[in-house]
């Protein structure tokens, strides 16, 4: 804080501390020189991390520790495939759905506006544009 920087390397093996108003090049390491203060800004910084929430990894996953993660697992390949098969026939149904709103339909219009046997046009559902 202020014109301090506390440097943490993961679980806290290693911790630097500089001052970077009279050190911008982070060049001396105050910890040994300062440890009150490296202590409590790392007091700081430990109480900062436990107001976040913690997320567990997918279950079942071998984390770096060499542990096993115990959050919840992830959807099974038969779940996978079930959602995939869902998906793949509501798109093959909303297509089939489009096909009969494009169908094309047409009037034959006279060059004066009124309705003949000469020139073919598309009509569109209301609201959409004319292409």
């Amino acid at each position: 804080m202020g014109d301090y920087k506390l440097i943490v390397f993961e679980t806290g093996w290693k911790k630097m501390l500089f001052n970077i108003k009279d050190d911008p090049a982070e060049l001396k390491d105050l910890s040994k020189e300062q440890p009150e203060k490296l202590a409590e800004l790392y007091d700081l910084l430990k109480a900062e991390f436990k107001k976040l929430p913690v997320v567990k990894p997918f279950g079942g996953n071998k984390l770096r520790s060499g542990k096993i993660a115990t959050g919840r697992k992830g959807p099974s390949a038969a779940e996978l495939a079930a959602k995939a098969k869902a998906k793949e026939a509501k798109l093959k149904e909303a297509d089939a759905g489009e096909a009969d709103v494009k169908e094309e339909k047409s009037l034959k219009v006279e060059a004066s506006g009124s309705p003949t046997a000469t020139t073919p046009v598309k009509l569109e559902p209301q609201g959409s544009k004319a292409q």
